[in-house]
């Protein structure tokens, strides 16, 4: 796969002409992903999302440029995602079930594939967050399979300013606009997607630090678009410290 998912970075754009307040209930309907490395086009793929009754995304379909065929289908209990599956070709590669508290607040993610022995599910990575009383976000810690687990520490610094250390060496403060993200209204997507590639808040800037002496490692710059009535249609961004550019774009309901 030449989808790149990399802890926490990527973006979206939109088709559309230039009278763009178009937009009608700010349920997105296409993301077109871009992915330049170099000045060369990388890979490219879209998703397409289909929403119940509820406006519930219940199946998301993916096209790649290698001619392969993602397939995401939606479990939920009430209001809450609490299981993704994940087709290849219609061959079912991956599924992720997911825990939430008596606060609706996601406390675990767990990530299977199927055994290649006898194609059983297997435990392949597992996410767990910790909140304050607040219902903030303050710890994730991460473990792949039997290894140690990576703890994630989040510090909020004012504004629409977020900071995490990743590792012992570096930590990273990620800035957002205060504008409408194509995913903001869906219900409760946000609690399972909160990612680089599929944001529910629009990222301005992602900068990395050393953490031995505070010192600027890195920084990407998100450059957006919105339509006439403030939603996201067009995410850009250089990626310093891996050298691709990602454009992605929104089509709407």
């Amino acid at each position: 796969m030449k989808r790149i998912f990399t802890g926490l970075l990527i973006l979206f754009l939109i088709s559309c002409s230039e009278d763009d307040s178009f937009v009608n209930n700010g349920f997105v309907k296409k993301v077109e992903v871009k992915d330049i490395y170099l000045g060369n086009l990388y890979s490219s793929f879209s998703d397409n999302y289909f929403y119940n009754d509820k406006n519930q995304i219940v199946r998301i379909e993916s096209e790649y440029d290698t001619n392969s065929f993602y397939e995401k289908v939606y479990t939920y209990n009430g209001e809450l995602i609490v299981k993704e599956v994940c087709f290849l070709n219609s061959e079912l590669i991956e599924s992720r079930s997911f825990e939430y508290d008596n606060f609706e607040n996601l406390t675990k993610q767990v990530y299977s594939r199927p055994n290649s022995l006898n194609q059983e599910m297997e435990v392949i990575r597992t996410y767990e967050y910790y909140y304050d009383s607040n219902s903030k976000l303050i710890r994730e810690k991460y473990t792949f399979k039997n290894t140690e687990p990576i703890i994630y520490e989040y510090k909020y610094i004012g504004g629409n300013k977020v900071s995490y250390q990743k590792t012992d060496y570096s930590y990273v403060v990620i800035e957002y606009d205060s504008k409408k993200n194509p995913f903001s209204g869906v219900p409760y997507y946000n609690k399972i997607y909160d990612d680089y590639l599929f944001p529910t808040k629009n990222k301005l800037s992602i900068k990395k630090y050393s953490v031995s002496n505070d010192e600027l490692t890195s920084e990407s710059k998100f450059k957006n678009t919105y339509s006439g009535n403030g939603f996201l249609v067009k995410s850009e961004s250089n990626l310093e410290d891996t050298g691709h550019q990602f454009i992605v774009t929104y089509t709407y309901n």
